[in-house]
């Protein structure tokens, strides 16, 4: 019973590797090499930000994180500034 129990649980690893790795390489086309070149452009503040002010499940614990990280680097730069006056 628990040879069985490996051998599909291996069998199972190796379907869902070989699936995963099949998915990602997708199609790409002019038209959606332009499209993925337009989203990069947009830093990844930018895109939490535009993830924060969604409808999407979970989105204002992303608008929580940019608040306390944008204060965490306010609070360092506050702490640089004494640190290199004279």
């Amino acid at each position: 019973m628990r040879i069985l129990l490996t051998t599909a649980l291996t069998s199972l690893a190796l379907s869902a590797s070989l699936a995963v790795s099949a998915c990602s390489h997708g199609i790409h086309t002019r038209a959606t090499d332009s499209v993925l070149a337009a989203h990069d452009t947009l830093t990844r503040h930018q895109k939490d930000s535009i993830v924060a002010h969604s409808a999407l499940p979970g989105a204002s614990v992303v608008g929580k994180a940019i608040v306390d990280q944008d204060s965490g680097a306010s609070h360092q730069r506050l702490i640089d500034s004494i640190a290199n006056t004279p």
